[in-house]
């Protein structure tokens, strides 16, 4: 069975063309910058353990948004110091090429916004604070659980 159809004219025609040109075009592009940027053959992979903190500091974290002003709460937050284990020392910010040993993932804030993916791996049963001279996962162990091999992609803070 074959439907009816309605000539149209060149004008109408020309301009359906064009727009499903454009659709073309267009689409792709905004597909692919609602999307995080795929990962560079530069990349490189760190190895570190996190922890969770309540917010960003106030009144705004490192990049200048107040946290309740994110896309999501989702989102990582790079270390400003590269200092583990220093809990004397006090460090200006910016962190001054003279002090560059110093500089944390943050990197004065060069790498605000960057799209970071996070892999989960295994959870600490003890306690993990951060306290001085002690071991991040004591009185506990490291264990597998159901989130190891998860993933977040997201923006960094």
């Amino acid at each position: 069975m074959q439907l009816p159809s309605t000539p149209r004219s060149p004008t109408r025609r020309r301009t359906a063309t064009l727009l499903a040109a454009l659709c073309c075009v267009v689409l792709p592009v905004v597909a692919a910058a609602a999307q995080p940027p795929a990962a560079s053959a530069a990349a490189t992979e760190v190895l570190g353990n996190a922890t969770h903190f309540a917010g960003l500091g106030s009144p705004y974290g490192g990049c200048g948004l107040p946290q309740r002003e994110l896309d999501s709460q989702d989102f990582v937050a790079l270390n400003v110091f590269n200092t583990p284990g220093d809990y004397s020392s006090t460090y200006p910010r910016p962190v001054p090429d003279s002090s560059a040993s110093v500089k944390g993932v943050f990197d004065n804030g060069r790498n605000c916004g960057r799209w970071v993916t996070v892999t989960i791996g295994d959870y600490c049963t003890g306690t993990n604070d951060g306290a001085p001279g002690r071991p991040f996962c004591r009185n506990g162990s490291w264990v597998a659980d159901k989130y190891n091999g998860a993933t977040l992609t997201s923006s960094s803070s």
